[in-house]
């Protein structure tokens, strides 16, 4: 069930192949797509927020560029 849920933040994310421009727009593209699959099961996301290039993850200080694209999502329920 999804009663229990509060909020659903989602955060776009982007390696840092191509432009600054391009890798935001991606990150929202990627929003656009968790968006639209959440909506689907009933569930409303309540905030996004889009991070382009911005925090990649780093695996033995180098990006790993398949890490870095991708879509974090943080869910806050009610407590009982």
């Amino acid at each position: 069930s999804t009663g229990d849920i509060v909020r659903v933040h989602l955060t776009g994310h982007a390696d840092s192949r191509g432009t600054d421009a391009y890798n935001m727009s991606l990150s929202k593209r990627r929003i656009q797509s968790v968006v639209s699959f959440l909506a689907d099961l009933n569930i409303m996301v309540t905030s996004v927020f889009a991070r382009g290039e911005t925090d990649p993850v780093l695996v033995d200080g180098k990006e790993d560029l398949d890490l870095s694209r991708r879509v974090h999502i943080e869910v806050k329920t009610r407590t009982k």
